[in-house]
């Protein structure tokens, strides 16, 4: 890994981390988090100065300014939607930044039909028999409250997991798997639980341990 790659998944790291979630919510954040998500470079492609927040477009620098009102845990997601083959923009640019943040609603059908993906992607691509050693060439990665999950505890999650526990659950075609493990190259899954199931979830996680 060069120098340089690992001083940007360093900057990313604060979303797997917790020793790094000082870190401002900015511009510069919302971009790298995004080339992770996306697994692409911005400065290679046409990027509109436009941001879709919670549905509604901003100009950049009213982007900017709404920021300030948001932290760094406040980010659901931040992804690059193609805009080629739309005039929605009234610009002749291919790309814009949609982001999610704060209390993003989602309708219980949107939850269910991600959580019913992921469930069929783990279920059909892993062995019922636990494997520790085992590599799934087509498993899609998850992250659960900006943690990623080994395989195996996916599965078991998401098999369990309610749709009424579900705060936000958003799907990536792929991403970095430098900066969210080997099998985010066949697509990325982040689950947001409510207060309540992550707080239970982490208890049952210090019973299991101890």
């Amino acid at each position: 890994m060069t120098s340089l790659t690992f001083i940007s998944l360093l900057a990313f790291a604060c979303i797997l981390g917790p020793g790094l979630k000082a870190q401002e919510l900015n511009l510069h954040y919302i971009h790298s988090a995004a080339e992770a998500r996306s697994n692409v470079r911005l400065d290679t492609i046409e990027l509109c100065d436009l941001y879709i927040l919670n549905g509604i477009p901003f100009k950049e620098e009213d982007f900017k300014a709404e920021l300030s009102s948001y932290k760094l845990s406040d980010l659901k997601f931040s992804k690059v939607l193609n805009t080629s083959n739309t005039t929605f923009f009234h610009k002749n640019c291919d790309y814009v930044m949609a982001v999610g943040l704060g209390k993003y609603e989602q309708t219980k059908e949107e939850k269910q039909e991600e959580l019913d993906s992921i469930r069929a992607n783990l279920n059909r691509n892993l062995p019922n028999l636990i494997i520790r050693d085992y590599i799934c060439s087509d498993c899609k990665q998850v992250t659960v409250d900006g943690r990623p999950l080994w395989v195996y505890d996916a599965k078991d999650l998401v098999n369990n997991l309610k749709v009424e526990e579900i705060d936000f659950i958003m799907s990536y075609e792929y991403a970095n798997p430098e900066a969210f493990g080997r099998n985010a190259k066949n697509g990325l899954i982040e689950i947001f639980l409510t207060k309540k199931a992550a707080k239970r979830r982490s208890k049952n996680s210090k019973k299991t341990n101890n």
